[in-house]
């Protein structure tokens, strides 16, 4: 590549984001300079990334429903991980959606919902935080009452095979 005196090296490496006498170059009806360009594509590729984290949820989500039954039955029916997983792999993977569009497209519309969801998303992440810091006492009960419950039921008429998988589980990765 022969590099000429009076251009800059951005302008000869990226002629397609900056044009030879410095306007920016025009892409899709408006002008885009080289640092939009590069927040697009960040915003784009992490947004990829984290609907793949979507995906994942939803299929772990699916294998604890259709395979682990021991660990559902375990933790009683008040309490579905496996839905619960589902749920949020599926919320996840549709915020993770709009900021792609919204990234690909420029899309106003898109990118304010993003933006929208992130900010609740956060929200609800601060106020969890909140809650179990100020009862932290009645979660560790609550979570010590579910086991001394189910320990207090192991291996007697009521328990199935299934159920009792967990706690060998446990005492199998504890001890080594």
């Amino acid at each position: 590549m022969k590099f000429n005196k009076g251009i800059s090296l951005i302008q000869q490496v990226a002629p397609n984001f900056v044009g030879v006498n410095k306007q920016p170059a025009k892409i899709i009806g408006r002008h885009m300079d080289l640092g939009e360009a590069c927040v697009k594509w960040i915003l784009f590729i992490m947004n990829i990334i984290v609907s793949f984290a979507g995906i994942g949820f939803i299929a772990v989500g699916l294998y604890v429903k259709l395979e682990a039954e021991g660990y559902e039955e375990f933790l009683g029916n008040d309490i579905s991980v496996s839905t619960m997983l589902i749920w949020i792999g599926a919320a996840i993977f549709i915020v993770a959606g709009l900021g792609c569009c919204g990234a690909n497209k420029s899309s106003t519309l898109f990118l304010t919902m993003y933006f929208l969801l992130m900010c609740a998303a956060i929200f609800a992440q601060v106020v969890l935080i909140i809650v179990f810091i100020t009862n932290k006492e009645e979660v560790r009960t609550d979570i010590s009452d579910i086991f001394t419950s189910k320990l207090q039921l192991y291996g007697g008429e009521n328990f199935t095979q299934n159920a009792t998988e967990p706690f060998d589980y446990l005492q199998k990765a504890v001890r080594n």
